[in-house]
């Protein structure tokens, strides 16, 4: 007879969705291009990196935003997208961070 219990029960933790959410998690990043077709506003969303910057080259004077989006609903602007050098930013006093400071 196999055992039909899911892997967290089988360590002894409670099943995924009876733990609640005791802190907000990081759930996604989403990257916004924006653009002028025929002086007309267009503007997209990727979901990677890789696409807003292909999508950006596509179409010169492209500028694009990175917007971090939390678990609770939460969203915070990361800054512009750059295509040449890095894209990484640092977010003071957000969830995880104030985690980390122990506020």
């Amino acid at each position: 007879m196999r055992n039909h219990k899911k892997k967290n029960e089988l360590k002894g933790n409670a099943p995924a969705n009876h733990r609640g959410n005791k802190t907000t998690k990081f759930n996604m990043t989403t990257y916004n291009v924006f653009w002028k077709e025929n002086e007309e506003p267009k503007s997209q969303t990727c979901y990677t990196l890789t696409a807003a910057k292909k999508l950006m080259r596509e179409h010169p004077g492209a500028t694009g935003t990175k917007t971090k989006i939390w678990s609770n609903g939460d969203w915070e602007n990361c800054g512009e997208i750059k295509l040449k050098g890095c894209n990484k930013t640092f977010i003071a006093n957000s969830p995880r961070n104030m985690k980390k400071a122990n506020y």
